[in-house]
């Protein structure tokens, strides 16, 4: 993978610390590439950024009905959450409703991405359970999704299970993209993820907000999903997490997802625009100003400003949480 171009810059006072690079690509729901930075055409692995496309195998398996899950249980199927006490609680009931045991869950233990969820265990001497990875709403519903179309649930993970065949060929009839060109590989949960062209991850996005522009047999279902995600955004993130205050701050008109490594995805209802970005160091940090810059650069306004200004522009901090320098995206400079 090439570099790409200068994205985020870190301060240190006033020097320049580090630069992130990366990639930018911004394409219309019709498909077309609008503009890009770096290589718009570079094949990323999408990780928990295909989420959102993931969860379609449990809205079209009929499971939602089958099992009586709730909007906010199908949020938390296209989550990564932060494993706080309601995440935990919403994920048991996933799989009380489907007749599944936690252990049949193959996404792993680990601590909660939420701080005080984690120390909370760690002071109480609780170990952690596969209830609290962020992945665990995805893992229920995929179990969910293959009794409900009497499949086996003992390898739902495997690359070549029916249930996980038919998510990569939504995403490739949705993406428009071969689906001999998809990369599938392992995710960290296990289960598969899927590398894409970034414009082809943008396109997804902006289908996923714009699902009249996908083909006919997917529009309910992705609608459903952009719905449950915009209703429910606490449950796709959590407390102080980008995704939650990204689709709080817009009101229904952004869905997006963030993903490992430096992936986000995201759709802008009615304007028909997909973007999505990828951080060439995998870098956490650099995300949120440069998915904030590129919806500056599109004249796309947060209802509330306020709740993004910290993703916007962050700040370096020191041990005794004194900020000593700043993170802000550089890209499309010229263009303000």
């Amino acid at each position: 993978m090439s570099h790409g171009v200068e994205l985020v810059h870190v301060t240190r006072g006033k020097s320049t610390e580090s630069i992130h690079m990366g990639h930018v690509a911004i394409v219309s729901a019709d498909g077309r590439l609008l503009c890009g930075w770096g290589d718009p055409h570079v094949n990323v692995f999408a990780r928990s950024s295909m989420k959102p496309f993931q969860a379609l195998g449990l809205v079209m398996s009929g499971a939602l009905e089958k099992y009586g899950f709730t909007e906010q249980e199908l949020a938390l199927a296209c989550a990564s959450h932060s494993g706080e006490e309601r995440h935990v609680a919403l994920a048991w009931s996933m799989l009380q409703k489907s007749g599944t045991s936690e252990e049949e869950l193959q996404c792993g233990a680990h601590l909660p991405y939420d701080e005080h969820a984690s120390r909370e265990l760690l002071r109480l001497g609780i170990a952690t359970r596969q209830l609290h990875n962020n992945c665990s709403g995805k893992h229920a519903g995929m179990i969910a999704a293959a009794k409900a179309r009497a499949e086996s649930t003992d390898d739902y993970l495997d690359k070549n299970h029916p249930l996980q065949r038919f998510i990569l060929n939504a995403i490739a009839e949705i993406g428009e993209v071969d689906i001999q060109r998809i990369e599938v590989e392992t995710d960290g949960c296990g289960a598969p993820v899927f590398g894409v062209p970034l414009k082809t991850l943008a396109l997804l996005f902006a289908r996923l907000a714009n699902p009249e522009f996908a083909p006919q047999i997917y529009r309910d279902p992705l609608a459903k999903i952009a719905q449950a995600m915009n209703h429910y955004p606490e449950m796709v993130g959590g407390t102080a997490r980008f995704d939650t205050a990204l689709m709080n701050a817009f009101k229904e008109r952004i869905v997006g997802k963030e993903g490992a490594e430096g992936v986000h995805g995201l759709g802008v209802m009615k304007e028909g625009l997909g973007i999505a970005v990828k951080i060439a160091d995998g870098s956490k940090r650099a995300i949120y100003p440069t998915v904030l810059r590129a919806l500056e650069l599109q004249g796309i306004q947060a209802t509330d400003r306020e709740a993004l200004a910290s993703f916007a522009k962050g700040t370096v901090k020191n041990v005794a949480q004194r900020t000593v320098g700043e993170i802000y995206a550089v890209y499309g400079e010229d263009s303000n």
